[in-house]
């Protein structure tokens, strides 16, 4: 990663060079520091998480792009032509290489994010209350079938904005599924357990997206 930095270093001070010498004609060196500084934020996120996430990814991307239209490479417009398909594509990665499985403790209020990515949790928790969830161009794989809700009544909140959302919930809870879907769908595999004590209650808003709900 610091090689890559380095290339980054290497290649504003080749710009600043060109320039000099009317090779490369730059707008604007604010411009300019900003692209790269774009470029090294996306490189430091993807650093500090190990692994690689394409929200950064994505700022990487539009940080070079940025670049390239600061030096005349590419006018305004190419940008979006080429970072919108390249967004849509990386959607698509997100949901063919999924990260492993992680298993976590969950005692209260936990919040589970994708955002142009995918994730895989497990929930175990004898005092479960409530949780958010949250897919945006993104995927998220949910499996609450370990909590025991610590009171009658339990929460799960999820948004799904161009994304999907799959939950495993217990059998021995009641479920019930509040929301309105805008252009989206959601499908509830749960058997009906009316008799159950304890109610989980799942509250969504789907926007051009998907929520599934299985046992």
């Amino acid at each position: 990663m610091k090689k890559l930095v380095g290339v980054l270093i290497i290649l504003l001070g080749v710009m600043f060079l060109l320039s000099n010498f009317d090779i490369v004609i730059i707008k604007n060196i604010r411009d300019l520091l900003f692209a790269v500084f774009l470029m090294l934020l996306g490189i430091g996120g993807i650093a500090t998480r190990k692994r690689l996430d394409y929200f950064f990814v994505s700022i990487i991307i539009f940080g070079f792009l940025l670049l390239l239209n600061f030096i005349n490479v590419i006018d305004s417009n190419s940008i979006w032509l080429i970072f919108f398909p390249i967004i849509i594509i990386e959607v698509g990665l997100s949901f063919i290489f999924k990260p492993k499985k992680k298993e976590i403790i969950l005692t209260d209020n936990s919040k589970f994010n994708a955002f142009f990515s995918e994730i895989e949790e497990k929930v175990i928790s004898k005092e479960y209350t409530n949780s958010q969830i949250s897919a945006i161009f993104g995927g998220c794989e949910v499996d609450y079938r370990d909590i025991n809700i610590k009171n009658e009544i339990g929460y799960i909140s999820i948004k799904a904005i161009f994304g999907g959302v799959t939950i495993f919930v217990p059998k021995d809870v009641n479920i019930e599924v509040q929301g309105t879907p805008i252009a989206g769908g959601v499908e509830n595999k749960t058997n009906s357990n009316s008799d159950a004590k304890k109610t989980l209650i799942i509250d969504y808003t789907v926007i051009f997206g998907g929520i599934e709900i299985k046992n």
